[in-house]
C-alpha cells in the first residue's frame, strides 16, 4: 500500500531558484507581520512577487499554507482554500467546510500564501476574501497575498514591488552568469544600460542574460532599442519581442547522439553540435498558451505538435530562462512542465490562425485523460489521484468550456471526472459541472 507521504498534496512552497535582493522588502514585511495579521505585494508580472512571498515563507517559524491561483483558476477559490488547508494540516475534517478550518486553526497557526489573486473570477473574490481574513484573526495565524493590482477589498498593509535596484541587478546577472558561462562577465556599466530599457525587471534580466552567452552585449542592446522603440507599456508585448528576438539567435551547443556521435568518436571529430530552433518551431511555440500555466510533458507534446527534438531544444531554453520549470510528481516518471504566469497569456495572444484548432484538440486531449484515468483508478488508484490533482486546472478549464460550447461528449467527461471533484473536496466545481451536463443531457 503507498504511504500517505508519497501522495502529491497543496499547499507545499513551491520550488524557486537563489533569492537574491529585496533586503528592504524582506525586512519590511517581516517587521509589519509583527503588529499586523495581513499583507499585500503587489506589481506587475516578473518583478519577482511570487519569489518574495515563498522567501517570507521559508524564514516564517508558522506552519505555511501557499495556494497557487495562477495555476488552480478555474477551481472554486474557497474550496481550493479549505482543501489546502486540510492537506497542509494533515486533518481530513478540516475539508469539510470554513468552520472546521477556522477550529483546527486555534491549535496550530499557519501562514497563509494566497499568490496570483487577480486570477481568482470577480464573482469569487469577495467570499475569498473574507474567508481568508477570518483565517488570518485566528490565534497567531497571518495572510500574506500577491496580486497584479492593489486590492481594496481587504484591510492589510501593501507593498509595491518595482525593479531590482542597480547593485542587486547586477549581483543577480553576476550569479546567472557564472553558473552558466566561462566567457567575461560585460562592463557593469554597460549592463546597467541595457537593463534600463526593461525597467530592471528581474524576469527579463535573467532573459538577457541566457540571450548574452551567444551575443554581443552591443548588437543585443542595439537591437532592443530598435525593436522596443514603441516603448508598449504592455508587459507581455515586452516579453513576447524579447522571447521571439532571443529564440530567433539562439544557439545551443550539445553532444550528438546515437550514429552521429559514433562516428565522431571514430573518426577523432568533433562529438559536439550546435543547434537552433528552426522556423517550425517558432511557428509552433503560441501554442503552449492553450495550457492553464502548465501541463505535463506528454500533453504538450501531442497538443503542440513539437517532435521531440524541438521541444527538447525549446525547453532547455525556456527552463535556463525562467519562464518554465520541470517538477517531479511522487509516483510519475513523467515531469510536470510549470509555467511562468505571465508565459502562457504572452503567448495565446499570438496563437493567430491556429487557436480554433488547437483549442479543440485541447479539449478533446483531456477528455481522452479523464476516461482513461477513471478507467485506470481501480488499478492504480494513487498514481491515477496524482495525476488529477496536479492537472486539474487544465482538466476543469477543458471540461468547462466544453460544456458551455455543447460538446457531444462533455456530459461524459463531467461524469469522468465526477469522482475526483467529491474526493477533492471541490463540491461547488461538482454541482455547477454536473448541473451543466444535465442540462445538456435534458435537451437532447
Amino acid at each position: 500500500m503507498t504511504i500517505q507521504s508519497e501522495l502529491f498534496k497543496y499547499g507545499g512552497l513551491p520550488a524557486t531558484s537563489n533569492f537574491f535582493g529585496r533586503k528592504q522588502e524582506l525586512k519590511q514585511i517581516e517587521q509589519a507581520f509583527i503588529n499586523n495579521r495581513r499583507f499585500m505585494i503587489t506589481g506587475i508580472d516578473g518583478q519577482g512577487k511570487t519569489n518574495l512571498a515563498i522567501e517570507i515563507g521559508r524564514r516564517n517559524k508558522r506552519k505555511v499554507c501557499f495556494i497557487d491561483y495562477s495555476a488552480s483558476q478555474n477551481i472554486n477559490s474557497v474550496d481550493l482554500v479549505i482543501k489546502t488547508l486540510a492537506d497542509v494540516l494533515d486533518n481530513n475534517a478540516v475539508a469539510k467546510g470554513v468552520a472546521e478550518a477556522a477550529e483546527a486553526l486555534k491549535e496550530t497557526s499557519i501562514l497563509l500564501i494566497l499568490d496570483s489573486l487577480e486570477n481568482v473570477p470577480p464573482e469569487q473574490l469577495p467570499e475569498l476574501l473574507n474567508v481568508a481574513t477570518q483565517l488570518s484573526e485566528i490565534g497567531e495565524c497571518r495572510l500574506l497575498v500577491t496580486s497584479y493590482l492593489q486590492s481594496d477589498e481587504i484591510d492589510c498593509k501593501v507593498l509595491s514591488l518595482n525593479g531590482l535596484i542597480e547593485k542587486d541587478a547586477l549581483e543577480y546577472f553576476h550569479d546567472l552568469w557564472r553558473s552558466a558561462s566561462e566567457q567575461k562577465v560585460p562592463k557593469s556599466s554597460e549592463l546597467l544600460k541595457l537593463f534600463k530599457l526593461v525597467n530592471f525587471n528581474p524576469l527579463f534580466i535573467k532573459l538577457l542574460a541566457f540571450t548574452l552567452r551567444t551575443m554581443s552585449l552591443t548588437t543585443l542592446k542595439e537591437n532592443l532599442e530598435q525593436l522596443l522603440v514603441q516603448k508598449t507599456d504592455r508587459l507581455a508585448d515586452k516579453l513576447w519581442i524579447i522571447l521571439d528576438f532571443a529564440l530567433k539567435n539562439l544557439e545551443i551547443e550539445t553532444r550528438k547522439t546515437g550514429l552521429s556521435y559514433w562516428l565522431a568518436k571514430l573518426l577523432n571529430g568533433n562529438i559536439n553540435q550546435k543547434l537552433t530552433i528552426n522556423s517550425t518551431t517558432l511557428m509552433l511555440l503560441p501554442r503552449l498558451g492553450v495550457f492553464q500555466h502548465g501541463a505535463f510533458e506528454p500533453d504538450i507534446l501531442e497538443i503542440t505538435d513539437f517532435t521531440r527534438k524541438q521541444w527538447d531544444i525549446l525547453n532547455s531554453m525556456l527552463r535556463d530562462s525562467g519562464l518554465i520549470q520541470f517538477e517531479k510528481l511522487p509516483l510519475f516518471r513523467v515531469p510536470y512542465v510549470k509555467f511562468h504566469p505571465i508565459l502562457a497569456a504572452t503567448l495565446w495572444s499570438h496563437i493567430a490562425k491556429q487557436h480554433d484548432k488547437v483549442f479543440s484538440d485541447y479539449q478533446q486531449r483531456y477528455a481522452q485523460v479523464s476516461a482513461y484515468m477513471s478507467y485506470e483508478e481501480g488499478k492504480n488508484a494513487d498514481q491515477v489521484r496524482n495525476l488529477i490533482r496536479r492537472d486539474f486546472p487544465n482538466l476543469i478549464f477543458a471540461v468547462s468550456t466544453a460544456l458551455d460550447e455543447k460538446k457531444t461528449w462533455g456530459p461524459q467527461f463531467v461524469k469522468n471526472l465526477s469522482l475526483y471533484l467529491t474526493v477533492f473536496g471541490f463540491k461547488q466545481d461538482q454541482e455547477r459541472l454536473t448541473k451543466k451536463a444535465d442540462a445538456m443531457e435534458a435537451n437532447k
